[in-house]
């Protein structure tokens, strides 16, 4: 079966679906990974994979807008591209701003939609990602309320027969725990936040966990993507406090040691539409770890794992489920059950769901 997934990068050895994409690599062999870009990053690219072979689609000018000499060149091009797809037997799409590679891919050819956000609420193009859903044979949701509710309520489509549920994951050669459990030795509790800060990021629910644990080291990790002068001033206002030590972003090689030093780790999204088509691979991250997760309920994809994680439905249940994971009586049980629910989760087990619904979908070819 040959795949080809095309990867929205730079840099395929930090990209975010690294893992799963190489996973795929070692269940198919005939996969290749083709990062889309612009020629300004010419000079810029890390195609580097042990797995698979990666390839690069350097875009110019958006097409349409060329004239003359310009125009000839994308013909050529376009000639070159539509006999390297057709190579393929499948093409998995994994963002709106691909929808032009659709102009490639012909009638007998798979397309595969892996929809990881709500993009049309993320000032993506709505046409885009239509074209694409149209066109779109299987669709692979990392969240239920994508796959059940988002397309049919922007896109007015029912996909529910090509569409099945496939959550992130971690890469557990990565996320490695110790084999025994023990206790971190930090002279007062850590609690870790790693993420990227983004508008769905509940600051007041972090500085209500900074205010009330002012005993514990709070420790947060990862980029500010959000801008906004009044977010920004509420988050410099909590990394302020005494207790709180802002980290920055820490390369993705590097998180795994970093977060094996906290006793707890908490996800701090808020509870609203945006949020709720979200499911982090975070969590899977520091399960893998064995660590005890708190997180506020946006969804209800992450329920069956109520008895090894902390869920609360309001910002006071969520600083009582926090102070029962500071208080949690581990003898190794819970710590075993998190790193094997990691391991159900693994990019290698996401890879092999993958494969099979799309050796379903060519009738086993």
């Amino acid at each position: 079966m040959r795949i080809l997934v095309i990867c929205e990068t730079i840099d395929f050895q930090n990209f975010t679906s690294r893992y799963t994409t190489e996973a795929l690599g070692r269940a198919n062999a005939q996969t290749v990974a083709l990062c889309h870009t612009h020629v300004r990053n010419l000079f810029k690219t890390n195609l580097f994979s042990k797995f698979l072979n990666v390839t690069c689609y350097y875009g110019l000018i958006p097409f349409g807008r060329k004239r003359g000499i310009l125009r000839k060149l994308e013909y050529l091009m376009k000639v070159r591209w539509q006999r390297f797809f057709r190579k393929f037997d499948v093409v998995v799409i994994s963002c709106p701003n691909q929808n032009y590679f659709l102009d490639f891919i012909t009638p007998d050819q798979k397309v595969v939609y892996l929809i990881c956000d709500p993009y049309c609420l993320m000032d993506y193009s709505r046409e885009k990602e239509l074209e694409v859903l149209h066109r779109a044979d299987l669709i692979m949701a990392t969240a239920k309320n994508l796959a059940d509710i988002y397309v049919k309520k922007y896109y007015n489509l029912d996909k529910s027969e090509r569409t099945h549920f496939w959550p992130n994951c971690v890469e557990v050669s990565v996320w490695k725990a110790d084999d025994q459990y023990h206790k971190t030795s930090n002279a007062k509790p850590v609690i870790g936040f790693a993420g990227n800060f983004m508008k769905l990021v509940d600051l007041q629910l972090l500085e209500k966990v900074v205010k009330k644990f002012n005993d514990c080291q709070i420790i947060i990790c990862g980029k500010i993507s959000y801008n906004n002068p009044e977010y920004r001033a509420f988050l410099d206002k909590i990394f302020q406090y005494p207790n709180v030590l802002f980290k920055g972003f820490i390369p993705y090689a590097e998180l795994p040691a970093e977060v094996q030093k906290w006793d707890i780790c908490i996800m701090v999204d808020d509870v609203s539409e945006l949020s709720s088509y979200h499911h982090h691979n975070k969590l899977y991250q520091y399960l893998a770890l064995g660590k005890p997760v708190v997180a506020q309920r946006n969804q209800r994809d992450h329920d069956l794992l109520a008895d090894i994680i902390y869920l609360a439905d309001t910002h006071e249940e969520y600083l009582v489920q926090l102070e029962k994971a500071l208080n949690e009586n581990d003898n190794g049980t819970l710590y075993q059950k998190r790193i094997k629910a990691a391991h159900a989760n693994s990019a290698d087990a996401r890879a092999q769901q993958l494969k099979t619904e799309i050796l379903k979908l060519c009738g086993s070819r």
